[in-house]
């Protein structure tokens, strides 16, 4: 089943998993100028009880394979965090794409809020390092969409050891940090 997973799933992100192809950031790469001033817009905005459900289907679907264990325990993260701010957030949407109708890059956003959005993340900070301009198209989203008054937020997951490291990255990049264990 890993060999047949691989192949199914590749590279995809968890939308494109749950919803099928979009064009990826990778596509617009080229195209999009490195000083674009994006306009945003939502090209798909999954309810919260289908991300989730997604996310259960996702974690089936690796099974109890070792290998395995750090996707599993992102996926079930991101269902936590998903649960534990929807009361926080008013969440509307959860895994949602955004693309830039100036130059075609996108951006996924695991929770979406009536005012605010947000990230979940289950890895270490080290496998996270290069993830600046992820975090500046959240923040520009946050900025264009939703109340500019208020900062993205970011769920990190606690049971990682370096967490402290991670949440030191995303208050720099000018998130609302919570660590949850």
């Amino acid at each position: 089943m890993d060999e047949e997973f691989k192949k199914e799933m590749g590279n995809k992100s968890s939308l494109e998993k749950i919803h099928g192809t979009c064009p990826s950031s990778e596509d617009n790469a080229d195209l999009a100028p490195k000083d674009c001033d994006h306009d945003w817009e939502a090209i798909s905005q999954p309810s919260v009880a289908e991300a989730t459900e997604a996310n259960k289907k996702l974690i089936d679907k690796l099974g109890n394979k070792a290998s395995r264990s750090g996707q599993k325990r992102g996926y079930a993260f991101e269902n936590r965090a998903i649960e534990d701010n929807l009361p926080k957030m008013n969440l509307v949407s959860a895994g949602a794409e955004y693309k830039c109708k100036k130059c075609g890059q996108d951006q996924e956003v695991d929770v979406v809020g009536d005012r605010q959005i947000g990230e979940a993340k289950s890895t270490n900070a080290n496998q996270y390092k290069n993830k600046g301009k992820q975090r500046k198209r959240l923040r520009d989203i946050q900025s264009k969409l939703f109340d500019p008054s208020l900062p993205p937020r970011a769920k990190i997951d606690g049971q990682n050891e370096d967490h402290q490291e991670l949440k030191k990255r995303y208050e720099n990049s000018g998130f609302e940090v919570e660590v949850v264990n």
